[in-house]
């Protein structure tokens, strides 16, 4: 793969792969990103994300703190442009957004095919396994009252 100048902040050059940027600044506006749940982003522009979502950052001031939150993780290396995107992630046949993989392009089109009372649904399923694996370690802890 041929080799590009990138431009560090500083104004130091390094040398990397032609379709990804090794070093941009965190959370400035067009830092590349992938979304760790569903939940709404730019509901003007962007709407509402969903689990494995590639995207890139508006330059929000609250954009350190959902990648701090692990709400969006910045990916690395950074692609150079959408069409790098594109060319390297599985996109949804239904609404032409990106993934990290198949998996999650997959569940994108299922959501398609979903009524939003379904959708709903879902996401309150996917909630609570979230809470599940991350809290108790994959089991949730049973209590007995009265006892």
């Amino acid at each position: 793969m041929a080799k590009t100048k990138v431009e560090r902040v500083g104004g130091e050059t390094e040398t990397s792969d032609a379709d990804f940027i090794i070093d941009r600044p965190k959370f400035s506006e067009g830092t590349w990103v992938s979304a760790t749940k569903d939940f709404t982003y730019d509901s003007q522009k962007v709407g509402h994300l969903r689990w494995g979502q590639i995207l890139q950052l508006r330059g929000y001031r609250n954009d350190a703190g959902l990648v701090d939150h692990r709400l969006l993780i910045v990916m690395e290396p950074q692609p150079k442009s959408e069409a790098v995107v594109d060319k390297h992630f599985p996109k949804c046949g239904e609404c032409g957004r990106n993934f990290i993989n198949e998996q999650q392009r997959d569940r994108c089109g299922e959501l398609h095919e979903m009524t939003a009372e379904e959708r709903k649904m879902k996401r309150r399923e996917l909630a609570h396994e979230t809470v599940k694996e991350h809290a108790y370690g994959g089991e949730m802890p049973t209590q007995v009252i009265g006892e």
